[in-house]
């Protein structure tokens, strides 16, 4: 498992190797629905299928990245690093609240974070 998350939100990860997110702090007034999509970090478009796992009312889920998922974050022929997006969302029948990129409030007015990167590094073996 090779998937890092750094101190400032940012994943790091080797394309094709599977791992997983710890995702801390959500409410657990609820059994929310947790869901992780990355995005062309260019285009805004979703690369591969949202992950989702169920909270249970806990206030922290893992989210597991396969090794299948990973190996569709695409490093072009002359880069050896890739920089996407990523989002998490929670969601309960129809509320929703997308958790990262935050909205913070500064002098009253909402201010909308960047997304954090995952940072995809080329494949160095290819194993099984």
């Amino acid at each position: 498992m090779a998937v890092y998350l750094s101190d400032n939100g940012d994943i790091h990860l080797f394309r094709g190797d599977s791992g997983n997110i710890k995702v801390k702090g959500l409410p657990t007034d609820k059994n929310y629905g947790v869901y992780f999509a990355v995005t062309d970090a260019t285009t805004g478009e979703f690369v591969g299928d949202e992950v989702s796992v169920n909270s249970n009312n806990s206030d922290t889920v893992v989210i597991t990245l396969s090794a299948e998922f990973t190996d569709k974050l695409i490093i072009d022929d002359n880069d050896t690093v890739t920089a996407y997006r990523y989002g998490i969302k929670i969601c309960n029948g129809s509320d929703e609240y997308t958790l990262i990129p935050r909205v913070v409030i500064e002098n009253g007015s909402p201010k909308f974070e960047r997304a954090p990167k995952v940072i995809v590094h080329r494949k160095f073996v290819e194993g099984l």
